[in-house]
């Protein structure tokens, strides 16, 4: 039975022991878990029992002498991360923890989490901050910061849990977030890809447009449904997102944001293309059954009729690339390929906004900043004709 037993220490305060009872081991003798405070009162000790009570009953409890960051880390997961989040963001947490936390030469997984201090952890961000990219280089300071934040919460926990009275994660120097270069296409290369796609009838002819045209994300282009188009209305709406976990499971999801949630107009070239593949498709489920793409997606396998695997699509987009010689522009880079377009049209920032999906206008004004610079010329010459009727040299 759970009680409390008070102790007198030597410098005359009063300690209070918490005793709970949590069951038998496997030869049946009586498992108790303690807990000792000092600092409080009776009334306040017989609170925290009642805590500690249900710390053991819910099996969030955890012994102080000996948990491992990696025992503790797994468990903070199952506990307060798992159930309200998304698979994608479980997935990720979860990557960076067996990849990089718990790395058995270079981690600090074995560390008990009481022994972990400032200098453990800066020294394993610095070590984290050398360690090679998969894409060649070091791995960036996103990831390491990301990665960072995952321990960072999770000691946050300990802390609050009073199995350490300070974060050592606290005040450590990471490395400074750069602000990623944003590469697009020349007109010229947009054209080579476009021909290169419609002369080889390649399956990534689709996706590619999709992208390029109207400034959709890789997952919003593999979600896309030919229920989502209307072809009176001439437009499509996007609402589902197609993802891949860091361990390769694909799901569906609603976009990131409720902005991301559009109906959008689309082109009339890129409409007729939509047409003729559904036309297709239709064809082929006569052909093959009813399993050949019976989810409707737009974009899909047509040798099997199954859907694309995100990365497969972007492994083959990336081959594509290379092999014509042209800028080495990501898949998500077709959207900022759109944006760019889009700028050079002279077309409002808040338009192109609402047409990438983006949480707010300020958003895309920061991430494309860059792409404008190129009108300062432009005013210059404006200003010297309006003012004072002349043109700019050079």
């Amino acid at each position: 039975m759970s009680h409390i037993r008070e102790k007198q220490l030597k410098d005359g305060e009063v300690a209070y022991m918490l005793v709970v009872e949590a069951g038998k081991d496997i030869h049946g003798k009586r498992i108790q878990r303690t807990r000792t405070l000092k600092g409080i009162t009776k009334r306040e000790a017989r609170k925290e029992l009642s805590k500690f009570e249900q710390e053991i009953r819910e099996g969030t409890y955890l012994e102080k002498k000996d948990v491992s960051l990696k025992s503790f880390l797994e468990e903070w997961l199952e506990t307060f991360i798992v159930p309200y989040n998304s698979p994608t963001t479980v997935s990720g947490y979860r990557q960076k923890c067996n990849t990089y936390i718990f790395a058995e030469k270079w981690g600090i997984g074995q560390y008990p989490v009481q022994s972990l201090n400032l200098m453990i952890i800066q020294r394993f961000v610095n070590t984290l901050s050398k360690r090679p990219s998969r894409r060649g280089g070091t791995l960036s300071p996103k990831t390491v910061k990301s990665t960072y934040n995952i321990l960072r919460s999770c000691l946050d926990k300990a802390v609050e849990m009073d199995i350490i009275k300070k974060n050592p994660a606290s005040n450590i120097s990471l490395p400074k977030m750069k602000k990623p270069e944003i590469k697009v296409f020349t007109q010229e290369e947009v054209q080579v890809l476009l021909a290169a796609l419609e002369q080889e009838k390649s399956d990534l002819q689709l996706p590619v447009n999709l992208a390029l045209a109207m400034g959709l994300r890789r997952g919003e282009v593999l979600g896309l449904k030919f229920s989502d188009v209307d072809y009176e209305k001439k437009t499509i709406k996007i609402h589902n997102n197609r993802i891949q976990c860091c361990d390769y499971q694909v799901f569906e999801k609603e976009p990131k944001t409720r902005n991301s949630i559009r109906t959008l107009n689309v082109p009339d070239t890129l409409l007729k293309m939509i047409k003729k593949e559904e036309v297709s498709c239709k064809k082929k489920q006569m052909q093959n059954g009813g399993n050949y793409n019976k989810e409707g997606y737009v974009c899909y396998k047509p040798l099997t009729g199954k859907p694309w695997m995100p990365d497969n699509l972007t492994t083959k987009y990336r081959r594509l690339i290379k092999n014509l010689g042209i800028t080495p522009v990501s898949f998500h880079g077709l959207r900022h390929c759109f944006a760019s377009l889009c700028l050079h049209e002279g077309i409002e920032i808040l338009e192109i906004s609402k047409k990438l999906g983006h949480a707010t206008p300020s958003f895309t004004y920061d991430t494309y900043t860059h792409l404008m610079e190129d009108k300062g010329s432009y005013v210059a010459d404006t200003m010297d004709k309006t003012l004072y009727g002349t043109k700019r040299a050079g």
